[in-house]
């Protein structure tokens, strides 16, 4: 008789044994399901980005061709101001800055009307690999894209390799966000 005692108890204990593995199982999900339906509020939705997201995206692959990069446009309406060659210069380190990953990226100085010679001349020896385009309607098109009022301007856009311009940054940001972005978009795409 007390063997039968003391197997039923093992036979209760292996049973609660058994609840409680079953337990840490589902009941996990259990509250997932309820959240996901029950809850929706309390389910994060914020993005990664720290640049201005553009949706829908610009696209550019009509006017500007990617030749397979990311590219990092500079769009500029006037004369190259020292808020421009600032602008230059913090995008050239941020080019350095990817390492290997700086082949898959290229900077592309807009302007909205020729610079004058010697201007062009000196930005050509400053900056060897920055590509320069002129095309007043591509400038217009980038500064119609929402701007942020505390932010100022954008200044910096970047362009996927399928020509979407998906992501704008005003002068606050054109340093580390904008770095950190390209390094996040760069590891995870295998475009460009």
């Amino acid at each position: 008789m007390s063997q039968n005692v003391a197997s039923e108890m093992q036979v209760r204990q292996s049973r609660k044994k058994l609840l409680l593995i079953a337990g840490i199982a589902f009941v996990p999900m259990m509250i997932a399901y309820a959240v996901f339906f029950f809850a929706p509020q309390l389910i994060p939705s914020g993005t990664t980005n720290r640049g201005v997201l553009i949706q829908p995206a610009l696209d550019l692959s009509d006017h500007l061709e990617s030749g397979g990069q990311w590219l990092m446009l500079l769009p500029n309406e006037d004369d190259c101001s020292k808020t421009c060659q600032q602008v230059l210069h913090q995008t050239r380190q941020i080019h350095v800055a990817l390492g290997k990953n700086s082949d898959r990226v290229a900077r592309v100085y807009i302007g909205g009307r020729p610079l004058a010679q010697s201007e062009t001349a000196n930005l050509k020896a400053e900056y060897p690999k920055l590509q320069y385009r002129w095309d007043p309607k591509m400038v217009e098109d980038l500064s119609r894209l929402e701007q942020s009022a505390d932010e100022g301007r954008n200044r910096v856009f970047i362009m996927d390799p399928l020509g979407q311009v998906i992501l704008a940054y005003p002068m606050k940001r054109v340093d580390k966000p904008l770095l950190l972005d390209f390094k996040h978009l760069l590891k995870i795409s295998n475009l460009g």
